[in-house]
């Protein structure tokens, strides 16, 4: 049996949070995860901040920072994944948000 489902919600939500603060890609699926709570389209939200952040960059990304980088991005792509992608499901009435999620989902090579 997994040691952490024998966890107290009170010590695993104390745990995440201690995480969140040194591990920033972590701290965004985190946020994703929570949005996927209200629904597709706040999801999008935070995905879209995200890919408009990534798109303002012009930095160049050295040799050592590439690893963290591509985690980063596969998180990314995680949450439009487990998050987006299931949560259009539940709430397909929003075709703005289903249009976002197959086009995110296919962009992440799902």
């Amino acid at each position: 049996m997994n040691a952490s489902l024998n966890l107290v919600p009170k010590k695993q939500a104390a745990l995440v949070l201690d995480e969140t603060q040194g591990n920033a890609g972590f701290k965004r699926r985190v946020n994703a995860a929570l949005a996927s709570e209200s629904g597709s389209m706040a999801i999008a939200r935070v995905i879209d901040r995200r890919l408009a952040g990534l798109d303002r960059a012009r930095s160049f990304i050295d040799w050592d920072k590439a690893r963290v980088f591509r985690q980063d991005l596969k998180g990314l792509c995680d949450s439009i994944i487990k998050e987006l992608a299931p949560a259009d499901v539940r709430n397909r009435n929003n075709s703005n948000a289903a249009r976002q999620s197959i086009f995110a989902t296919r962009a992440c090579g799902a």
